[in-house]
């Protein structure tokens, strides 16, 4: 099935990556060795954690491959029998024109299918046809293709949103995860990177960021992007509501003081945002004193127009 294919092409790129890094990182050991140099002891106890956790994940790894190559094949002949009377009724709906929801739907039949040439046709047709679509409706349509384990098709229908809106916090946090899981963690760095400007006090693109630079081959800097998500952002913010309307909009927020010791009061900037990037509207917050482990909820409400996204950054 397409859980159980993409499930196997994340492991593959996971097992791939953890080769390349185990790889260079031995073959950085034998150069220093090669010039009778040693490793000093906390450089080799570092090393040798490292390529014990490397190792042990490589060994996990080519376990689950194994295992979930077996269910693959169990499941294709079950899965076949009901694909084709869906797949029919979604081309036959499209015939009458083009519709981003069963356009997505119909692309991860195709992709149940293992049919790659038919999901990126009908990935193009969608946007295409369907230019003039609200932003919101693409990156539902490339979360569902994500989940299908459809990272390129996704990509290029986040991409088009993100065209539409640059700063949709959803639809860059969707795309950096679409270009790593494609094997391009290059691109999805710069995408997580852009979303910690839009979203900085949340854990989620921290961790990506960690993620990409993982894949990029860069432990040192994934190690300590993982640290900062993990324990080093005390305040954490989560955003609960952004609603926005002809002439107005409203953003909710929730601050929460992570660690075990009080933390002094702290203000911030939230920007609203129109469709080119233009800051229509800015207020400050100023959130009180917070106790261990307390939390400030705040609204922000705009009376302009054109309000399409938001950002918000620590004054």
């Amino acid at each position: 099935s397409a859980p159980t294919r993409s499930q196997l092409e994340s492991v593959a790129r996971e097992i791939s990556g953890d080769s390349t890094v185990l790889a260079s990182m031995n073959a950085d050991v034998e150069r220093i060795r090669a010039t009778g140099a040693k490793l000093d002891a906390a450089s080799l106890r570092a090393f040798q954690a490292e390529s014990t956790s490397r190792s042990n994940r490589l060994g996990q790894a080519h376990a689950r491959r194994d295992s979930l190559s077996e269910l693959a094949s169990a499941d294709s002949a079950a899965l076949e029998r009901v694909l084709e009377p869906a797949i029919a009724a979604y081309e036959e709906f499209l015939d009458g024109g083009m519709h981003v929801e069963a356009g997505a739907e119909l692309a991860g039949l195709y992709a149940y299918r293992g049919d790659a040439a038919a999901v990126e046709q009908v990935t193009e047709r969608i946007v295409a046809e369907a230019a003039d679509t609200r932003e919101s409706m693409f990156f539902l349509a490339g979360n569902s293709l994500l989940s299908a384990g459809q990272p390129a098709a996704a990509a290029r229908l986040l991409a088009t949103g993100l065209a539409k809106n640059p700063y949709h916090r959803n639809g860059l946090y969707l795309l950096a995860r679409a270009h790593i899981a494609r094997s391009m963690p290059d691109s999805g760095l710069a995408v997580a990177r852009t979303l910690t400007g839009v979203d900085p006090l949340n854990d989620q693109p921290l961790r990506l960021v960690a993620l990409a630079y993982d894949r990029l081959g860069e432990a040192d800097s994934a190690r300590a992007y993982q640290t900062l998500a993990d324990s080093g952002l005390i305040t954490l913010v989560t955003v609960t509501q952004f609603v926005s309307m002809d002439d107005a909009a409203t953003f909710g927020a929730t601050l929460r003081n992570r660690s075990q010791a009080g933390i002094g009061s702290l203000a911030l900037g939230v920007d609203f945002l129109t469709a080119d990037g233009a800051v229509v509207y800015t207020e400050q917050v100023d959130v009180p004193a917070l106790e261990a482990a307390a939390f400030h909820t705040f609204t922000v409400r705009a009376q302009a127009a054109g309000v399409v996204a938001w950002r918000y950054r620590k004054l």
